[in-house]
């Protein structure tokens, strides 16, 4: 059995651990220089920081804060890094990864004294970002031993936080920050690095170290994460839209790019909004253990913006009628949170009844369907987006066929289409006309759909497919197939007898194969699996794909 992956973007804060073997002492935090160089434990390496001591903090990347203490128990001594890379001793460990969570997804907060109105606003819009794409809410705190401060900051034109939940009263900076860029810091907060440290970071960005500043010297912002030797540590794909990546120019000394991304057409360092991928991380950081069942959930709560008792639901049929609205009482939602890649079918009582779709999120239901809802249907959907790197103005489309003259671009408009994402279970497939023209087929995260399709579709079929994972609970390499039937050839960049888990669409059915040409032994899969079994595990050679025909 594969190792699932790990969850990079989630990375929390260090903390004094104990070896197997003597403990080494940790030096002494008021030893600590003002600044330097530095090798840290974190959760999926070591990473090498420049920082700056301020106060009992020490800061480092600019608008990342940890505590003195906390920094100087995960250190490494320089003569000591190869043993720690080769998997020897270690003085330090990282902080439990459930310790530096949020519990609950709850975060009590409160502004700080000498906010002006205007941050304070600020302020509040971020908030309100977060809670209408995420599972986090932000609560006014009371008496919670564990709070988050906003603050104006000792510093002009700062803007930093500390890194998950690092326990008392800790600050968020603001000063002269946008929206936007509390939403970064909050990030920050929530448990989030940036995304151009991650270790996987070179197969996706050139650093151009020539343009970064030298003095101050910024060098040690743009350092990644050095690799234990644990494959699949990220979480999930390196994500250009993050609103957690620096931009282009980020910290230049003469104007030109710092960061230049390897695929073309992308944009890096947008501080509008969370992206796709910092909200299905969101999802994941919510839940206990990392994971939150086979993906993002549709959430029902029973106040208006999303407050109040709430339950969530995977994709399938749900009704009140059928006992699987547990938390959640009959006829009670005023409000609906969707994520993208998923679209929401309600009814008043049941299926024969008045129905509609929503494919974004609603803080305020409507008349017929504020405290009427009774059943829903959870679908995956595909999320087409305007700006490159899954952002800007966005609209979600169910399967079928959709076209511009049709009337259902109404969102997106008419060649506007820059970046999409498809979810496990589906394919989508762009055409330059409403009767065709040149086409092209798309899966997963899809940062920049190419030049010839860039701002020129005006038509999008979304098709039920069967995705294959390499590693467990829908995690790894993927490939998504139409009905047909293929050799291991079509699994790639799935490896040959490598399956461990699929996501089969609606109305289809999977038959999976040991053997080349359909020899058996043979497995027959419909919906989310998360795992193929002992069976098949690692032993997938051949797949048929067809219209599902329950036995």
């Amino acid at each position: 059995m594969k190792r699932t992956a790990s969850l990079f973007l989630f990375t929390p804060l260090l903390l004094l651990g104990c070896a197997e073997e003597a403990t080494i002492p940790a030096p002494d935090p008021a030893e600590l220089p003002e600044r330097g160089t530095a090798f840290v434990h974190t959760m999926e390496g070591i990473l090498e920081v420049d920082y700056v001591r301020e106060g009992d903090a020490v800061r480092f990347q600019d608008d990342m804060l940890v505590p003195v203490d906390e920094f100087v128990a995960a250190m490494i001594d320089a003569a000591d890094l190869d043993e720690a890379l080769e998997g020897g001793r270690e003085r330090a460990a990282v902080r439990a990864i459930g310790r530096s969570r949020w519990p609950n997804a709850r975060i009590p907060w409160r502004f700080g004294a000498g906010l002006t109105a205007a941050q304070r606003a600020v302020v509040d819009d971020a908030i309100a970002h977060w809670e209408a794409n995420t599972p986090f809410r932000f609560v006014a705190r009371t008496t919670e031993a564990d709070f988050v401060t906003f603050t104006p900051g000792n510093l002009d034109d700062v803007c930093s936080s500390f890194v998950g939940r690092i326990g008392g009263d800790q600050a968020i900076e603001v000063d002269t920050c946008t929206a936007g860029r509390v939403i970064h810091e909050i990030g920050h907060a929530v448990g989030f690095y940036h995304e151009q440290t991650r270790y996987d970071r070179d197969t996706y960005v050139t650093i151009n170290w020539a343009n970064i500043q030298t003095s101050p010297d910024r060098s040690g912002n743009f350092r990644r994460y050095v690799d234990l030797g644990r494959d699949g540590a990220d979480s999930g794909d390196y994500d250009y839209g993050s609103i957690m990546h620096y931009g282009t120019n980020a910290f230049s000394m003469n104007g030109q790019p710092t960061i230049t991304p390897k695929q073309s057409g992308v944009t890096i360092g947008q501080r509008t909004g969370l992206s796709r991928g910092d909200i299905e991380a969101a999802f994941r950081l919510s839940s206990p253990g990392g994971t939150y069942d086979t993906g993002p959930k549709v959430t029902l709560h029973d106040g208006t913006s999303y407050s109040g008792t709430s339950q969530s639901f995977l994709p399938g049929y749900h009704a009140a009628r059928n006992g699987t609205f547990g938390t959640l009482a009959d006829n009670t939602a005023s409000s609906i949170k969707i994520p993208p890649g998923m679209m929401v079918e309600v009814w008043t009582a049941g299926v024969d009844d008045p129905r509609t779709y929503f494919g974004t999120s609603q803080p305020s239901l409507t008349s017929p369907w504020n405290n009427s809802i009774s059943a829903l249907f959870v679908e995956r959907a595909v999320t087409v987006y305007r700006e490159s790197s899954q952002w800007g103005v966005s609209q979600t489309f169910r399967r079928g066929e959709w076209r511009a003259n049709a009337g259902h671009f109404n969102v997106i408009g008419n060649d506007q289409i820059s970046s999409l994402y498809v979810p496990p279970g589906l394919v989508a497939e762009l055409c330059t006309s409403e009767t065709g023209g040149t086409c092209q087929t798309y899966e997963g995260g899809v940062n920049y759909v190419g030049d010839a399709m860039n701002d020129k579709a005006s038509m999008i079929r979304v098709k039920a497919a069967v995705t294959l994972f390499q590693e467990g609970n829908l995690w790894g390499n993927r490939k998504s197939l139409t009905p047909g039937t293929y050799g291991y050839g079509s699994f790639a960049p799935v490896q040959n007898n490598a399956l461990s888990s699929l996501v089969v669409g609606d109305g289809l059915m999977a038959t999976v194969c040991d053997g080349a040409g359909g020899a058996g032994p043979c497995e027959v899969y419909r919906g989310d699996v998360n795992y193929v079994g002992a069976a098949m595990n690692d032993k997938a050679s051949w797949i048929r794909i067809e219209t599902n025909t329950r036995p």
